[in-house]
């Protein structure tokens, strides 16, 4: 019964996305969040659409928070990668930093945090650049 709940307050949110009731959908999502803090959904449409996407902090967080629920079972990767899809992210291979990749100690342009040693990052596919990126500083600006 939980589940139906989570569906129906997410499937509402995502409909008031839509119909451009942000306001609305905000409430929806953080219900569901209520009831499921690790729904993929949920944080996703918050961090992609409703969030201030003036509030760039915030807006990474929920997409993090997407992000790492998004890793705790296939099912909720798929799902994911749908909304990246959705949302017209490209896919692109994540990779994870090693001790020797020329990237530890850099920093990401769009997150500021300096990347180390077991981040999981994307490299800029234009290739007047190949920039590493933390994955949720890629999607945020992405998106």
């Amino acid at each position: 019964m939980t589940n139906s709940i989570v569906e129906m307050l997410t499937a509402k949110g995502t409909a008031a996305v839509k119909a451009g009731r942000l306001a609305e959908a905000s409430n929806y999502f953080k219900q569901a969040l209520q009831v499921d803090d690790e729904n993929v959904t949920a944080w996703f449409m918050l961090g992609r659409y409703v969030i201030d996407q003036n509030d760039r902090d915030t807006c990474n967080k929920a997409l993090d928070k997407a992000r790492l629920a998004a890793l705790k079972t296939p099912e909720k990767q798929e799902l994911y990668k749908r909304l990246l899809v959705e949302a017209g992210t490209p896919s692109l291979p994540i990779y994870l930093l090693g001790p020797n990749s020329p990237s530890v100690g850099a920093r990401c342009p769009f997150t500021r945090r300096k990347l180390k040693e077991g981040d999981q990052i994307v490299i800029c596919p234009n290739p007047t650049c190949k920039t590493a990126h933390t994955v949720i500083g890629w999607e945020s600006n992405r998106l």
